[in-house]
């Protein structure tokens, strides 16, 4: 039970560094929301659909692609 609860802290500490803050004028800290940004380029797969490119808030590059069987979107990231 003692190392359940140590994995489980772990994570959620984990999480609290990964968080982006900035200080407004009063001097309170709030979280920044880092959204993904599309570019101007395109990839074109094989069967020639064209995706546009976006990159995440690490600036690695992905297209979003739809899955044949479930219909649900999804990250392809791109190896360059």
């Amino acid at each position: 039970m003692k190392k359940l609860l140590l994995v489980a802290m772990l994570f959620i500490s984990f999480n609290g560094f990964s968080q982006k803050l900035t200080k407004d004028a009063n001097g309170n800290y709030h979280t920044v929301k880092l959204e993904d940004k599309k570019t101007n380029n395109t990839f074109t797969d094989d069967k020639g659909v064209v995706y546009p490119i976006y990159l995440n808030s690490k600036e690695k590059p992905y297209v979003i692609r739809k899955s044949k069987k479930t219909g649900k979107e999804y990250k392809q990231y791109l190896k360059i």
